[in-house]
Parts: structure tokens; sequence; C-alpha cells
């Protein structure tokens, strides 16, 4: 929630009872060696059809790193880390709607549309 405050909401309180991570999804986190969470990300379980045929598809949201800790890697261990989660759960592909899109490049997605 901390996160989320501070990069989408410009400090805006998070409702406790707000739903961060429906139960058809997945966070994960990048944590300071000293402790705090500085980035957070979301991963939704989702299908799309090709041709009438299913398909599992990561839904990658909500990918944020606190302002302090942009440049410094913590972005880079963040999608790192969600890649290899992808990857564990066997994900046919993966969409997001990014910010900025020649960033996550980087990390093999391409824009269509």
């Amino acid at each position: 929630g901390h996160v989320r405050s501070r990069v989408y909401r410009g400090g805006g309180a998070v409702g406790i009872d707000e739903n961060l991570l429906r139960e058809d999804s997945d966070g994960i986190v990048i944590v300071h060696p000293e402790g705090g969470i500085v980035g957070a990300a979301t991963i939704l379980d989702m299908t799309y059809s090709r041709h009438g045929q299913p398909h599992r598809n990561a839904g990658i949201a909500a990918v944020g790193v606190l302002p302090e800790w942009r440049g410094r890697g913590a972005g880079t261990a963040l999608m790192n880390g969600l890649l290899d989660r992808l990857r564990e759960r066997e994900f046919e592909v993966a969409t997001l709607f990014p910010f900025r899109d020649r960033w996550y490049a980087r990390f093999g997605f391409v824009t269509h549309g």
C-alpha cells in the first residue's frame, strides 16, 4: 500500500479495506537490504483467446518504485524477479500497459497497437 500510495496517488491514503491483491493475482516486492519495501508489482492470472483457443496470460499491473529508489537498480531487480515468477507459474504470454514502454523493452516487451 505504501508504494501504491506514493507512486500512484501522490501520497494519498490506501484504505485498509482496499483489496490490492485479488484472489486471482500474485504480488511481488523489492525490499531494501536494511528493510522496507521500495517497489512492488501485481501479476493478474488472465486468459486470452486466439483462434478460438484460450491461452494463459499474465497481466502485469501497478508496477512501481518509490521515487527516491529510481535509477538505482530497484526497478530492474523488481522486473527480473517478476519475470522469474512468471516463468515459475508457466504463463504463455505477459501483457502490460506501461507508462514508459521504452523502459520495458529492456525486458523483452514490445509495443502493439
